[in-house]
């Protein structure tokens, strides 16, 4: 009787992991786009004599707005589907709060990685390079 269940539950997991990906990949390829379109920017603010540092808190702080909108919106969510669900099936577990801070913190990291790997990036853009291609 629980094989049925078993692979319902790895079912639901491929899609958790999917969607993980998922997301993973649209922060980074948005974080990504997003230099890309100022390289020329940031190119001349690392010639101009800006610390690294401070453009990968730059471009990383950009990103960590609509993150931190997305976590706050699926804990949001994540509390009305708790409450209607333990409404509609009275049998069903009740909610863990340690459960939904950990996976809130693992998503939030996930999404911390997927906008650093461009923003480290960012901060190594050689600026001589980007003037050179400038004036050309």
């Amino acid at each position: 009787h629980t094989a049925p269940q078993r692979f319902q539950a790895m079912l639901v997991g491929a899609f958790a992991l999917t969607a993980l990906l998922l997301v993973a990949a649209g922060l980074y390829g948005v974080t990504a786009y997003g230099v890309s379109q100022r390289r020329k920017e940031i190119g001349i603010r690392l010639a101009l004599g800006a610390v690294r540092g401070r453009v990968v808190r730059m471009v990383a702080g950009e990103a960590a707005f609509p993150l931190a909108i997305g976590t706050l919106t699926g804990l949001i969510a994540s509390g009305w589907v708790t409450s209607l669900a333990g409404r509609l099936l009275p049998a069903a577990p009740g909610s863990s709060l340690g459960l939904i801070v950990g996976v809130t913190a693992f998503l939030a990291l996930v999404g911390a990685a997927a906008t650093l790997i461009p923003a480290v990036g960012a901060s190594r853009i050689d600026p001589a390079k980007t003037l050179k291609d400038e004036l050309a």
